[in-house]
């Protein structure tokens, strides 16, 4: 089988829009067509694309090289010979790209059609359903640009869990201005939900949340509703980017009782931000959940809460939660110590007294510091037996605190502890602190 005709075919493509550049308007992509024949009928069709820039080529140039070189180098091969045919297009004529690629494509359409196999069968086998489109944004006015409904409609569909989605997201939303912008990104993106995975819809999410779009917020609640608790996770985080809410708004509320203890802290810290008297009585409710980390999420929110409050019972009430959880298991109480220490004063430190009857190093270490930082002499009192705990990172932490301090009762306890003392680090903070207890 040989092939014993090749054609030409010049052609111009209506574009959906003109596209413009800094040197040129185009209203046609003029492309060239190429048909192999061979001596028993068999066809295969492909296709070049001149570019004036950046291959310097054209469609008349195209046609040319097509009708004048390359078929002459083609007619009378082997089909099936595809590389010896290239090595004879490189020795007929340099550069060419497209006019090469429209024969290579011509090729390989036709080998699949006379083994009756797609072409990825013979690159190797298929890797993907579907390909991401390119689509260049043409030069217009700043505020036509920005607005890239007709973008979006090409890059949303092409998207894959192949490629990178969160980071593409992303950039488009922050780029899309102005209603219809947002309005179209907002409608593509939901309608990607029923056939998107579960890391797609995060990042779904997180797009949403940056666009201020009624049609965005819709969409939020039904991802909040979502059976992947990462993404209602996600969505429930993603309500921190809106203004304070006033109280916790009924698609909150769902979130607080979910049975993922990831989307219930989210649900925690959104409510950290809000200022209605009620939201301490949903904290108050996380702070007796089963799971001591959304537990702790609670006491961090209430902490939070504290913060924003001059005084009062509210204030009053906040305190309590936090000092109630310094009794709690580890990490609640080390929230509970950290959000005593972020509050400060000499209240915090002495709610904080509490924890150094544990056991455990990090909360003893974390209360050391609020108590060293916002206790007064009383409180400082408290401290002096630690310089001989039986943890070494406790000892040395309370022996800085009370020299920081200046605490000169302290100078005995620590002398004591330094005639027996084996560890080289504590030796040398103790030392360091009587220096600076003496001088």
């Amino acid at each position: 089988m040989r092939i014993e005709r090749v054609e030409v075919h010049p052609v111009a493509i209506p574009l959906a829009r003109p596209y413009r550049d800094s040197t040129r308007i185009e209203t046609h992509s003029r492309d060239v067509l190429v048909r192999l024949v061979t001596n028993e009928g068999a066809e295969g069709w492909g296709a070049g694309a001149p570019r004036a820039f950046p291959t310097g080529e054209t469609q008349h140039g195209l046609v040319a090289v097509l009708e004048r070189v390359l078929a002459g180098v083609v007619i009378g091969n082997d089909p099936f010979a595809i590389e010896a045919i290239h090595g004879q297009m490189a020795r007929a004529v340099a550069g060419n790209y497209a006019a090469k690629a429209a024969v290579d494509i011509a090729l390989h359409d036709l080998v699949g059609r006379l083994l009756g196999r797609p072409v990825h069968d013979l690159l190797g086998g298929r890797l993907r359903d579907s390909m991401p489109a390119l689509d260049i944004l043409p030069l217009d006015t700043p505020e036509r640009m920005a607005e890239t409904p007709h973008l979006l409609t090409i890059v949303i569909p092409a998207l894959n869990e192949e490629e990178a989605i969160g980071s593409t997201l992303l950039a488009i939303a922050s780029g899309a201005r102005g209603a219809s912008a947002t309005a179209a990104l907002s409608d593509l993106l939901v309608a990607r939900l029923p056939s998107a995975g579960e890391e797609e819809r995060v990042q779904i999410a997180r797009v949403l949340a940056r666009l201020e779009a009624p049609e965005a917020r819709v969409s939020m609640d039904l991802l909040l509703a979502d059976p992947s608790p990462a993404v209602r996770r996600t969505a429930v985080e993603a309500l921190a980017r809106e203004p304070a809410p006033a109280g916790a708004p009924e698609s909150l509320r769902i979130a607080l009782a979910d049975e993922s203890a990831l989307v219930r802290i989210a649900a925690a810290g959104v409510l950290a931000r809000s200022d209605a008297p009620a939201v301490l009585d949903d904290l108050a409710c996380l702070a007796r959940d089963e799971d001591a980390r959304v537990r702790a999420a609670a006491v961090r929110a209430v902490a939070a809460r504290a913060a924003d409050l001059a005084g009062g019972p509210a204030r009053e009430r906040c305190l309590a939660l936090v000092g109630a959880a310094l009794e709690d298991e580890g990490v609640v109480a080390l929230a509970a110590v950290e959000g005593l220490s972020g509050l400060g004063g000499g209240e915090s430190a002495r709610r904080t007294l509490v924890a150094l009857e544990r056991g455990d190093a990090e909360i003893l270490r974390a209360a050391l510091r609020c108590i060293g930082s916002h206790g007064d002499a009383e409180c400082l009192e408290r401290i002096l037996p630690l310089v001989s705990h039986r943890e070494w990172s406790v000892r040395a932490e309370a022996t800085q605190v009370l020299a920081e301090r200046g605490v000169a009762r302290a100078i005995p306890p620590i002398l004591r502890r330094l005639e027996t003392e084996q560890d080289d680090f504590v030796r040398s903070v103790i030392l360091r602190a009587l220096a600076r207890l003496e001088g």
